[in-house]
């Protein structure tokens, strides 16, 4: 997201994710650099991670 301090982002992200989600600042550059680093596997066959086809989601600390 743009903006690590949007509380209501945050916590609509984790409504619907069922995740805890922990905000961090960053370049652009560098946040593309970690997508083509965690995400290659994924890129290499067309998936992307919201098909379902990426990592696998493990809930947050706290979601039961």
């Amino acid at each position: 997201m743009a903006d690590p301090s949007n509380v209501q982002a945050i916590e609509d992200v984790e409504l619907m994710t069922k995740c805890v989600v922990q905000t961090f600042v960053s370049t652009p550059s560098d946040i593309t650099k970690a997508i083509e680093k965690y995400y290659k596997h994924a890129t290499d066959n067309g998936a992307r991670p919201e098909d379902g086809n990426g990592p696998e989601r493990r809930p947050g600390k706290g979601s039961g």
